[in-house]
């Protein structure tokens, strides 16, 4: 009996090409016209680490392109299944997404933006610590919900926090039954003081960043999520061609996981700083 066929290995990766700024800002201009076409609603959070995850997508881009690998992604665009667009639009869009993070990391520094009032930060501090208490308590090994705890531990900003006490209050939305039982943390009106908390953090943020750093912030958006959908579909398709071979999820890993291995650690409840001189209400 002849012996069993083992999968080809996926092709090693060749030698990427340098990133450079120049290139990225090269790369962000001729995406413009395509940016433009997103709405506000179609944009993803961009609180992830995204450098991580745009050297990530140039690494699955290298080894996506080899020879043999490139030749199985044309056959799947040739009957229909996927635009090959995707792959070739791969390096151009995270070099754009680079340099879109560094320009808008840039002016988020030079901003000094609004100053939030201090019993509103203390306020939403105490909220987020109790919802969080909750939900790490009941939900850490819910399949449907650990995901999105993760996502919520990290972060040190004011911007973080209100985003936080979102995240947390959807979750309070989807298991309403379970956290209206809680005894030690539940109190009835967390769910719509988080949501309104949030709002008034956001407006006040807002109102006082720079039209640059809004700009700025906007565009880094449009080009991870364009990023994100690209490299969606490429994952898909090598995930596909390669799903006999064992280290298919290493070879096409989601961004989102490679940045989160690449996260600088997590932030405990009630680390955000409140500064009674610099948190004074905005003029």
């Amino acid at each position: 009996m002849p012996a069993k066929k083992k999968p080809p290995a996926p092709p090693a990766p060749g030698q990427p090409r340098h990133y450079d700024p120049s290139l990225g800002k090269l790369a962000l201009a001729q995406l413009a016209p395509r940016l433009k076409t997103l709405q506000p609603e179609d944009l993803l959070s961009t609180r992830i680490d995204l450098d991580a995850a745009a050297f990530a997508a140039l690494a699955t881009y290298m080894r996506a392109t080899a020879p043999a690998l490139r030749a199985r992604f044309q056959k799947q665009h040739d009957a229909g299944e996927f635009d090959i667009a995707h792959l070739d639009d791969l390096e151009e869009l995270a070099f754009a997404v680079l340099y879109a993070h560094a320009e808008a990391s840039a002016h988020r520094a030079s901003d000094s933006g609004a100053k939030l009032p201090a019993a509103l930060v203390e306020r939403a501090i105490e909220l987020e610590a109790r919802m969080q208490a909750l939900c790490e308590y009941h939900f850490r090994d819910d399949p449907e919900i650990a995901a999105e705890l993760d996502r919520l531990r990290p972060g040190t900003s004011h911007r973080d926090l209100a985003s936080d006490l979102n995240g947390y209050a959807r979750i309070y939305d989807l298991r309403r039954d379970i956290v209206a039982l809680d005894r030690k943390h539940y109190r009835e009106t967390d769910l719509v003081d988080a949501r309104a908390v949030a709002g008034v953090i956001f407006t006040t943020l807002s109102a006082g960043a720079s039209s640059k750093a809004r700009i700025a912030q906007d565009t880094l958006a449009r080009a991870w999520t364009l990023l994100c959908r690209s490299y969606d579909e490429v994952r898909a398709v090598g995930l596909y061609v390669l799903r006999h071979n064992a280290d298919k999820h290493r070879f096409f890993p989601s961004l989102f996981s490679a940045a989160k291995n690449h996260s600088p650690g997590r932030r405990k409840p009630k680390t955000v700083a409140v500064d009674h001189e610099e948190a004074a209400t905005p003029e």
